[in-house]
């Protein structure tokens, strides 16, 4: 392996490793931001569209954690059948 090939490899891993900490931060902010929801739910029944934007904002940050459950699940299942 070259230093071109190596240094590529290096970045690709940098990109992955930035990528799996902003998914670990949006997976740790998710019970908050579901308890934001539903606070504002219960002070406000009338601005629903508030309400409407932060479930949608939080099912969209909620994906990463699915996948990563997901992912999880398939390599544990993987594992304990080897």
């Amino acid at each position: 392996m070259d230093n071109h090939d190596f240094l590529r490899d290096l970045a690709v891993m940098r990109v992955n490793v930035a990528r799996t900490i902003a998914d670990a931060e949006a997976i740790m902010a998710l019970p908050e931001e579901a308890a934001a929801a539903m606070r504002l739910l219960d002070s406000d029944e009338r601005n629903l569209l508030k309400c409407w934007e932060a479930v949608t904002a939080l099912a969209a940050r909620a994906a990463p954690a699915r996948v990563a459950l997901e992912a999880g699940a398939y390599t544990r299942s993987l594992l304990s059948s080897t």
